[in-house]
């Protein structure tokens, strides 16, 4: 994690020495493309790790992804389930206001039948930023499956070795 990061510092360092200035190759042009690349995939984690492998992270920097991706998917769960029974809820509210409407409290019935477009706005809203927040449930399990897979093949070098000494 901390060499992802002073990695973008140094290119955000070559970078603002170029700013104003026309390249004077044409090798810079592409080089400020792919420390742009670099800088955005050094700020989602994750993405990161996915593209740059395993293999070049300590096991130190792997157990704290590890984690993050519990935490993450903890969250996750529950906002989820919180978007799902608030769009659930939805027709509720009509229910709701019809029965209220039956009995005469028209104004308790207008208020529910507006809860209805509310509550469905909001879990169609949520459901889109919990997609852009954290992609999905299947990705944050894969990236899981990936760190838990590099830490036992670690562990089995680890003891490989320990039985040839």
């Amino acid at each position: 994690m901390k060499e992802i990061r002073s990695i973008s510092i140094v290119f955000y360092k070559i970078r603002s020495h170029s700013i104003g200035r026309e390249p004077q190759n044409s090798c810079m042009k592409p080089l400020n493309e792919q420390i742009h690349k670099i800088e955005s995939m050094a700020g989602d984690e994750l993405k990161y790790f996915l593209s740059v492998g395993p293999e070049y992270y300590s096991t130190a920097e792997l157990l704290e992804l590890v984690g993050m991706i519990k935490a993450k998917l903890k969250i996750f769960s529950k906002l989820h389930k919180l978007v799902i029974l608030i769009g659930a809820s939805s027709p509720a509210w009509v229910v709701l206001g019809f029965l209220c409407a039956l009995v005469g409290v028209e104004q308790l019935a207008f208020y529910f039948t507006t809860l209805f477009p509310v509550s469905l706005v909001v879990c169609i809203a949520g459901a889109f930023w919990l997609k852009k927040e954290f992609n999905s449930k299947a990705y944050l399990e894969h990236v899981a499956r990936t760190l838990r897979w590099e830490l036992v093949k670690r562990q089995e070098a680890q003891e490989e070795e320990e039985r040839w000494r």
